[in-house]
């Protein structure tokens, strides 16, 4: 696309040049190397199947991984990721960012250029600002520049900040009476009488739950097994006849959900398909094709060649489809 004869050679031009830039690619890796990790967690708190004690472990294990990569040895990693990638692509990769050139005094290292101080209009002084008043704040390219090396710089500039407000968002969203409920249905499938009171105050009355029998209950079931308890032995021993209030938790426990994922995948698969180059669509073929789109887990395991013998085998037409 980038030859002078296509259509769109000058765009096709200047996107290249951007997407070979070094700053770029080391973006494209590190989000890479960290949404894959995301994505697991993602695709886990969508499951059904899921438990509230389950995804509490999830995100917790999310996190700690998170933590983890701080280390220098992991950014070595994904460094040598960008120089690989760099190298197959023959782009050039240099540990220092000071460019040698020839200089009066003979070749030498380009000193960086001096910032020129931002100054408020005098008209705010007398005012609280929190924004940049349009001023363009320093980028993570020109933070690099300022670093005594490439990686050096990246790491400081891209890779731990990414990091850090991905740790402070699972701190954000995954604390307070969420994980309090998620702890609580971990203790009752461990039969802990002594983590599971958020549970009993929130759910004790509406489901009509005696506080202290559940604890003697609780006490019944970990003296018939030896070790933890699993959920096996729950299934097992664990009826509503001879324990209802322990039946009752660990119903509650095995189905308050984790979010609502589910029901809310079909407003953004709507959102998705019918776009504004699908306002013809009509309602069958909208519908049809969100179906499509919200069970991809099955979708996926369709063959196109199936469907497309199925299809050419009810009826005769004059296109060949095979």
């Amino acid at each position: 696309m980038r030859d002078d004869g296509e259509k769109w050679s000058v765009e096709a031009t200047g996107l290249y040049e951007h997407m070979a830039r070094l700053s770029f690619i080391t973006c494209l890796i590190v989000l890479e190397d960290i949404l894959r990790v995301i994505h697991v967690t993602h695709k886990a708190l969508q499951s059904s199947n899921l438990t509230l004690s389950e995804a509490a472990v999830l995100t917790d294990n999310l996190k700690a991984h998170f933590v983890s990569q701080r280390q220098d040895d992991k950014w070595d990693d994904v460094w040598g990721l960008v120089k690989q990638f760099c190298r197959d692509n023959n782009i050039s990769v240099s540990e220092d960012v000071n460019i040698q050139r020839q200089t009066p005094a003979g070749p030498g290292p380009v000193p960086p250029k001096r910032k020129r101080a931002i100054q408020p209009p005098t008209a705010l002084d007398s005012f609280l600002m929190t924004t940049t008043l349009g001023h363009r704040e320093e980028t993570a390219v020109n933070a690099v520049q300022m670093s005594q090396s490439e990686s050096h710089g990246f790491q400081q500039h891209l890779y731990f900040p990414v990091l850090d407000t991905i740790i402070g968002e699972l701190d954000r969203r995954f604390t307070g009476e969420a994980v309090e409920l998620a702890q609580a249905c971990a203790a009752v499938l461990r039969c802990d009488k002594n983590g599971i009171e958020p549970l009993i105050q929130k759910y004790a009355q509406p489901l009509k739950i005696n506080h202290s029998l559940v604890g003697a209950e609780m006490d019944l079931v970990k003296a018939s097994t030896v070790g933890d308890v699993t959920r096996e032995h729950l299934q097992k021993t664990v009826t509503k006849a001879i324990y209802p209030n322990l039946y009752k938790m660990l119903q509650l426990a095995l189905t308050l959900p984790v979010g609502s994922a589910t029901s809310e995948r079909s407003f953004s698969a709507m959102r998705r398909i019918r776009n504004w180059l699908r306002l013809t669509m009509g309602a069958t073929r909208f519908s049809a094709l969100a179906v499509l789109h919200i069970e991809g887990d099955i979708t996926a395991k369709l063959s196109p060649e199936t469907i497309v013998d199925v299809y050419d085998g009810r009826k005769k037409r004059r296109l060949l489809l095979h």
